[in-house]
Order: C-alpha cells, then structure tokens, then sequence
C-alpha cells in the first residue's frame, strides 16, 4: 500500500463486526504530490485482503492451467512460513511451487534469479530439495568451487519440510561478471 501511494502509512485499524470486518489505513500523502492512482491502490488492496492462498493461486493461474492452479495453490500455499510470505510474495511462491510441484520424489532443482534490489554483481540461487534440508557444508564448498562468493543463505521447509525446501543462496560474482536481470 505505501508503494501504491508513494507514502507511508501511519495508523492502520480493524474492526469486526457480526461477520463483517472494517480495515481502515492511515497514508500520510504529501499534498504537493501527484494524487496516486486508484486503481493501483484498489488491487493492492484486494490483494491484501483476499489472503495469501488466493494470491498463489491468481499467481499460479498465470503460469499454467487456472483448474491445476487451484489444486496445486491447496496443496502448497499455506505450507510457506510467514517469514517467506513476507519476504517474497505470491509472485516468488508461484514460480517456487511450480519448480518443487515438478520434482520428483528424491530430486533436486535450481533456479538463479535476480530479485529486484539485488547488486549488480550479486544474485540469488534458489535450490529446491523435495525431502529434507541441504546441509550447508554440502552446498558452500561446491558453489565457492564455481567461483561464487556465498553472502547469506535463507533456508525454507515447506509444510514443516513435508512438502519440500527452498534455499536461497545470495551470491557474489566476481569481478568481471554482471548479473543478467533477465535471468529467471
């Protein structure tokens, strides 16, 4: 919503009443600024509202067959901790739970993104286990043999690790290489 707005907010409320609930947000708009879109606003808004398991699967729903996004989004979605939702979004689960959702039982993958604020000589590799974590002293000396400098290392178990984990390894590149933003 602050992005929406360019402003922060300063006080936020809910009531519920008889089954119906009353959000009300507080923007400190500077009035020597545009007025902020509408539109913006209102589909952040409803994306706030309808709740994280909606959100997946709207974002599911864009990378494959709505009817398989609502099963694969059941199946999934309330697995991710509140510290993944925060820190990602709907967005980043979707394409996580479309790599995890094709793995088979014993597999692995990968995936090198560039998340929005990243340096340009960093990156991020997500690596997706089906069963259990990857231990870090596996997986530090093989990335440091490719030339990576690992920076920080966030690890995910879905669903308590019944449903798979993703670790996020933040990179660094060397000197003569720059990270492809387009990279996904």
């Amino acid at each position: 919503i602050q992005t929406a707005a360019s402003a922060p907010v300063i006080d936020w409320a809910m009531e519920v009443e008889a089954g119906l609930a009353v959000l009300r947000f507080v923007i400190d708009i500077d009035d020597s600024l545009p007025t902020p879109d509408e539109a913006v606003l209102d589909a952040q808004l409803r994306a706030l509202v309808r709740g994280w398991p909606a959100a997946v699967e709207a974002e599911l729903a864009d990378l494959q067959a709505p009817a398989r996004a609502a099963a694969i989004a059941a199946r999934y979605a309330d697995g991710f901790p509140l510290s993944y939702r925060m820190a990602y979004g709907p967005a980043e689960a979707a394409a996580d739970i479309q790599r995890l959702h094709l793995l088979p039982a014993d597999g692995r993958d990968a995936r090198f993104t560039c998340p929005e604020g990243c340096a340009a000589d960093q990156l991020h590799l997500k690596l997706y286990q089906r069963h259990g974590a990857l231990p870090l002293s596996d997986a530090v000396p093989m990335l440091e043999n490719f030339g990576f400098r690992v920076l920080g290392e966030l690890a995910t178990p879905l669903g308590e690790g019944n449903l798979g984990s993703i670790h996020d390894f933040q990179l660094a590149l060397s000197k003569s290489t720059v990270c492809d933003t387009s990279i996904e």
